[in-house]
């Protein structure tokens, strides 16, 4: 059985939303549209497109994903598409901040978050009792001086929909969660072009 990371999820996820012309649609519309077009059970889809857990592997059966690849994106086989997902999916649109353990960091400790190369980063200094500050943004959201606190940070990848955003083929947007149970904080994304979005995944 397959496993997919989030970031390869997300990937298909948008592919297939973008075919049926339903980016950013809610998840019930997206689900009763590809009832129609596959033969994958309506449970399933649901976990597919509710699935957001960026701690581990997803598992979903290779009929699953042929189904889906096959009769929604038009591609012969699963391989084949995960071979173009991988191309498109560069080595640098992989970085992760998941890998920043907050929990062993060292007071001081100094992390860049993001991707120099695209002038879309910042830089911040950890305080202590998971508090950071910025030394260096070129993010708006993160200004110089700036303290914030953080449990974890990951990303969410969001469809390049203007040139003007960075990212490609998606907007990778930089979050971080002050708790676990609280709602999540989207650093460096046009927010306002994407809260119909995140609203429904």
């Amino acid at each position: 059985m397959p496993q997919l990371k989030q970031i390869e999820l997300d990937f298909l996820r948008n592919n297939i939303e973008e075919k049926i012309n339903l980016l950013g649609k809610p998840v019930a519309d997206i689900v009763n549209e590809l009832e129609i077009r596959t033969d994958v059970g309506r449970a399933t889809l649901y976990r597919i497109w509710n699935y957001q857990n960026y701690s581990k592997p997803k598992n979903i059966s290779k009929d699953t994903l042929y189904e889906l690849v096959k009769k929604v994106l038009n591609y012969d086989d699963w391989s084949t598409y995960f071979m173009y997902m991988q191309n498109q999916l560069t080595e640098e649109s992989l970085f992760d901040p998941e890998s920043i353990n907050v929990d062993e960091l060292k007071i001081g400790s100094k992390i860049t978050i993001g991707w120099k190369s695209k002038n879309y980063y910042y830089i911040v200094k950890y305080i202590d009792e998971f508090e950071f500050k910025v030394l260096e943004s070129k993010i708006e959201e993160m200004e110089v001086g700036k303290i914030f606190e953080a449990r974890s940070f990951y990303l969410k990848y969001v469809v390049k929909k203007s040139k003007n955003q960075k990212g490609f083929p998606f907007h990778p947007t930089i979050c971080y969660s002050t708790e676990w149970n609280e709602p999540n904080i989207f650093i460096g994304s046009k927010i306002e072009e994407f809260d119909d979005y995140l609203d429904n995944r």
